[in-house]
């Protein structure tokens, strides 16, 4: 994610949260120019601690970002800071869309998930209608006293009940836009590309420029950036990509994004293991283990609720029979060699 947001940008800084020691030590080695390690020791104070015990390993990753934020707000004085998911890539400079929040006068900038339409309403009410990715909060009292909000529910509660009310830390912001008006959701439609959105998009081609561009709709966009979620690894060549979930998925828009990427990220693997002796595969993202445990009297109902609902059967057409029957689509062998 680093490398290619240095591609794109030369005038940013990121700051990452260094997980444990040894990530804290590997990031200082590599003395990247535009990078800030930060040591966990250092970042937890006695709210976070005083939960940490409580909480899986993902569960305590989401009840972070928020308190990252002050963090660097308050140590670094910026006069704004990004969330940034570490399974971004970047397309072009994302600078246009901090602009964009500036050229609306928003202390805030949020991103939607645009669901597709027929699953819109049963993915808002589980997830939430916006996705904690790429987050701006100005260091202005606006700002800060929303991400004080935040920050609150978070260490309250960030687990993934699927009850409409909680999702982690993300199901909070589902009323933001409307209960602060100094709140911005992007309209830049090359932001915010996932495997949930994807089928809503095509690949056009890469510009004389280097611009990466995708046809949303009507419009010829250039994509800023992509969010890789949910890859899992069979081994360190043979990945399972998962986003083949919906009919009309544009297999050169697939093959364009995910297979430079996943060679990026083996090229990065070597350069760990033959510098820093470090040859771990994390096989799942942590925040995927985790389960929502659904009664059976529950399941029961959810069946019946499918037979009597056009819009369940639509879900199960448009969503789950493409992922099962599409699923060997998923599977990529890539080599590096």
């Amino acid at each position: 994610m680093y490398e290619s947001l240095e591609n794109v940008s030369k005038d940013f800084t990121l700051y990452i949260l260094a997980m444990d020691n040894q990530c804290y030590e590997v990031l200082i080695a590599l003395n990247k120019q535009h990078l800030i390690p930060i040591k966990l020791a250092d970042f937890e104070n006695e709210e976070l601690l005083a939960i940490k015990s409580q909480r899986s390993v993902a569960e305590y990753c989401w009840t972070c970002s928020s308190s990252l934020i002050e963090y660097i707000l308050n140590v670094f004085q910026p006069d704004f800071c990004t969330y940034i998911d570490a399974d971004l890539y970047f397309y072009s400079d994302p600078s246009i869309i901090i602009k964009e929040m500036y050229d609306n006068n928003a202390s805030v900038q949020i991103i939607g998930h645009r669901f597709n339409k027929f699953e819109e309403a049963e993915r808002v009410y589980t997830v939430g209608k916006y996705c904690v990715e790429f987050n701006t909060f100005k260091n202005d009292l606006k700002g800060r006293k929303l991400l004080n909000i935040w920050k609150k529910q978070c260490l309250n509660h960030c687990s993934l009940d699927g009850d409409g009310i909680h999702w982690g830390d993300q199901k909070y912001m589902d009323n933001w836009p409307s209960n602060y008006e100094y709140v911005y959701e992007t309209q830049n439609k090359g932001a915010g590309v996932a495997p949930w959105n994807i089928n809503q998009y095509k690949y056009i081609e890469k510009s004389p420029n280097n611009q990466f561009l995708i046809r949303f709709q009507e419009q010829i966009i250039p994509l800023v950036f992509y969010h890789f979620e949910n890859i899992k690894y069979i081994n360190k060549e043979t990945i399972n990509i998962n986003i083949y979930h919906y009919w009309g998925i544009d297999q050169a828009l697939v093959k364009q994004l995910y297979l430079p990427y996943l060679q990026h990220i083996n090229r990065t693997k070597d350069m760990l293991y033959h510098n820093f002796n470090i040859n771990s595969l994390i096989k799942i993202h942590p925040g995927n283990k985790e389960q929502i445990k659904v009664p059976i009297k529950k399941k029961l109902r959810n069946i019946i609720k499918v037979l009597k609902s056009r819009q369940e059967l639509n879900i199960r057409f448009l969503r789950i029979l493409p992922s099962k029957l599409l699923a060997k689509r998923n599977i990529v062998n890539i080599c590096t060699k």
